[in-house]
């Protein structure tokens, strides 16, 4: 495992299927140990040496353990080959660094305060060097405030688009109905749609697309029904 880390010649998307096969394998090679130490084991008359045997074991179970867990945390990683995968990881990343609406919301309340600091600094600047007076200094802090306020409420705005958008790409990267690179070519395409949209094009449950066709086909069945009404009065 240690050669296999330190090879540079190797891409790293490469080395995770080697990873892989090589702790299966050493896991493989444990279990065959304990198996050969637990028929000793049962045969053995002496104590000391029954005691030594289990003594292996648990090591080797304790060794087992720890390239289990070793494997684990390769396998739940995003498969490099993988197009849903890779999505999947990109956009969980994505939210990551908006974090949540509260976090946002603190984020933003902070960029209006350092607004305001920079704005009362810059007044005070003005005020000392003489090109401002009182009244230009109160403007431009207050203009600064201002700036900042809007500033923040359209960034929280273009944040909660995303974070729409992203809900529509990611439900269709975990579609279980069309194939795995298909639903990875289209989300890009569905995270575009609804950041186009603002957020409205982003499917919830059954896909904001599906509601907005099912919309649509009923109101067509409404107004065929008013005319079929309306010829059958006439």
């Amino acid at each position: 495992m240690a050669r296999l880390d330190s090879d540079f010649a190797t891409r790293e998307a490469d080395k995770y299927r080697q990873r892989i096969d090589l702790l299966r394998q050493e896991i493989g090679l444990i279990d065959l140990e304990i198996e050969r130490l637990h028929e000793r084991l049962a045969v053995e008359p002496d104590a000391d040496v029954r005691e030594n045997l289990t003594q292996s074991m648990r090591g080797l179970e304790g060794e087992r353990h720890g390239v289990q867990t070793q494997l684990n945390r390769v396998e739940n990683a995003p498969d490099p080959y993988s197009y849903r995968d890779q999505m999947l990881a990109t956009m969980a990343e994505l939210e990551n660094q908006m974090g949540t609406t509260a976090q946002s919301v603190a984020r933003q309340f902070g960029n209006v305060i350092g607004s305001a600091i920079d704005g009362v600094q810059q007044g005070i600047e003005g005020l000392i060097k003489g090109t401002m007076d009182w009244g230009d200094a109160l403007r431009n802090i207050g203009s600064a405030i201002i700036s900042g306020v809007i500033s923040a409420i359209s960034r929280m705005f273009a944040e909660w688009i995303v974070r729409r958008a992203l809900m529509a790409a990611k439900n269709i990267a975990f579609s279980t109905s069309e194939g795995a690179a298909d639903a990875a070519a289209k989300a890009p395409g569905a995270l575009m749609s609804s950041i186009s949209s603002y957020g409205v094009a982003a499917p919830g449950r059954h896909g904001g697309a599906d509601r907005g066709h099912r919309r649509h086909r009923r109101r067509v069945r409404r107004r065929r029904h008013r005319a079929r009404s309306r010829r059958s009065d006439g």
